[in-house]
């Protein structure tokens, strides 16, 4: 099997460059969906003495300075704040010029800098131009940060990549075959590739792919199951302490256990279980990013001493480029989802509720359907802010939400317009037939006893509606007049659903 994916020519020194200039890219793409309007160049350290030189931009023109002297950012300081995070440099206007070309300078540009380390050692700059200041600095600066993680753990796997190719022929091999890993897929699509690799070069009655647990980090969640089915499945939670799987992760190191049951551990995922199972060898291997464990690969056979060392050496190759893309991939998804996240309500942000009603539009237009949109706003908001505070205002507005998700088809679309406003995209579905679940929406809100640090509350809600295309065939159209018809709701008290043609005062085409 070895032999078997072992290429006749190992790949050249420019096609390991040209894997990890890739990799540059994904990350910067990454970055541009987060920080819609922003550009990104990376730029690495030339050496001893020498200048910052742009390796990789997703600038669509050349806006960015083929280098940058050492000198010219002699007063970005290299002390860590207490976050741990490198300290960043913002400037604008004239200042800009030390990373932008002279035609792209702009009075309201805004250029961060945020120096890439490995180690203790300053191996280059993130450079991000943003068109104007942004209205949260705090996340725009978290976004830069995770973009600049995943740089550092790609220029340390890199360099550890790069030592070995001359040694490790099957490494060599798989770096070539990764021209199309792309951390931007699914978790799920990454996982089937390493999967698919691993059958391909070992043998094995079952393997199983642990990561650490979403809910705990003192707990790892099984992900993906191959081979045996009477047995754990994926979605199980297990403790690391005292079985095989989860000291793998502990100790962060490889093991090879020849025969389970008289290996001294007390199970392989929980206590005793080792007397239930036919398995009975074992090989397992971290995954690590940035030399801190995130999960395991195990491979586990019936017969005795099955593995030997050179698989092992084989499964340690594999999860070197495999097993960092996966947890690439966990950060890229995590880095997507506050970009299209409304981070309090953990509905969809305005931006990307307004993206996905272009795209469901342009949907109901090509097949010939119908589709209802909601514009729900809590009823004397502000009251509840200015009695209770701001704290409670938020716990309102999460609480809302999970009401209006509850409330709704799966297949329906929710997200935070603004302030205490919500939008709701009823698909395949009329004015006639959506105001069942806008009353729904509208009952469960009202009905509901906000309890939160010994404050009991009740809130209403107006909610207007607007039909695709009886109504209007445009979103601005559509969001005009089931806003139209949302404030008649106010004005006649709240709580209460009307639809545009409802409105008595309506006037079509204002």
């Amino acid at each position: 099997m070895y032999y078997h994916l072992m290429a006749a020519e190992h790949p050249s020194r420019q096609e390991h460059k040209d894997y990890f200039l890739d990799s540059l890219w994904i990350v910067l793409a990454c970055l541009a969906d987060s920080l819609p309007g922003s550009s990104a160049a990376v730029y690495l350290h030339e050496g001893e003495g020498g200048n910052f030189v742009l390796q990789k931009s997703n600038a669509t023109k050349e806006i960015f300075v083929k280098s940058i002297p050492v000198d010219a950012i002699s007063d970005m300081s290299e002390k860590e704040e207490s976050g741990g995070q490198p300290v960043a440099m913002t400037v604008s206007g004239e200042e800009t010029a030390r990373f932008l070309t002279r035609s792209r300078i702009d009075p309201d540009t805004i250029v961060v800098a945020r120096p890439l380390f490995t180690g203790e050692e300053r191996a280059g700059l993130l450079v991000v131009k943003l068109q104007q200041k942004p209205d949260d600095e705090a996340q725009v600066q978290h976004f830069i940060n995770q973009a600049a993680r995943m740089i550092e753990n790609n220029l340390i796997l890199n360099s550890e990549m790069g030592a070995m190719l001359a040694e490790n022929t099957f490494l060599s091999d798989l770096v070539s075959r990764t021209g199309n890993l792309d951390i931007s897929s699914t978790l799920e699509a990454l996982i089937d590739t390493l999967v698919r690799l691993v059958k391909d070069a070992l043998t094995f009655d079952r393997l199983t792919i642990s990561t650490l647990s979403t809910e705990t980090q003192e707990r790892l969640q099984i992900d993906r199951v191959e081979g045996l089915e009477d047995d754990y499945s994926a979605g199980y939670t297990y403790a690391t302490a005292d079985v095989v799987h989860g000291e793998v992760f502990r100790q962060a190191l490889p093991m090879n256990i020849g025969r389970l049951k008289t290996s001294g551990y007390k199970g392989r995922f929980a206590a005793g279980d080792l007397k239930k199972t036919r398995l009975t060898s074992f090989l397992g291997v971290p995954l690590m990013e940035a030399g801190v464990p995130r999960g395991i690969v195990a491979l586990e056979s019936v017969a005795k001493d099955h593995f030997s060392p050179t698989d092992m050496e084989i499964l340690k190759a594999i999860i070197q480029v495999y097993g960092t893309a996966l947890c690439w991939s966990q950060r890229y998804q995590e880095v997507r989802a506050m970009a299209t996240i409304d981070g309090l309500t953990q509905l969809l942000n305005h931006r990307s509720f307004m993206e996905r009603f272009g795209v469901e539009l342009e949907r109901a237009s090509r097949y010939g359907s119908t589709m209802t949109f909601l514009m729900l706003d809590l009823d004397h908001f502000k009251v509840v802010n200015d009695t209770h505070g701001h704290l409670f205002g938020d716990y309102v507005l999460w609480q809302t939400a999970q009401l209006i998700r509850l409330s709704i088809r799966k297949p329906d679309i929710a997200g935070r317009y603004g302030g205490e406003e919500f939008g709701v995209i009823i698909l395949n579905s009329a004015k006639q037939s959506s105001r069942s679940t806008a009353e729904r929406i509208r009952k469960s809100i009202a009905e509901y006893r906000f309890e939160n640090e010994g404050a009991t509350i009740r809130i209403t809600v107006s909610i207007g509606m607007s039909e695709y295309p009886t109504d209007g065939d445009d979103i601005n159209t559509l969001i005009k007049y089931a806003d139209d018809a949302m404030y008649v709701v106010k004005r006649r008290g709240g709580n209460a659903v009307i639809s545009y043609s409802e409105e008595p005062d309506k006037k079509k085409g204002e």
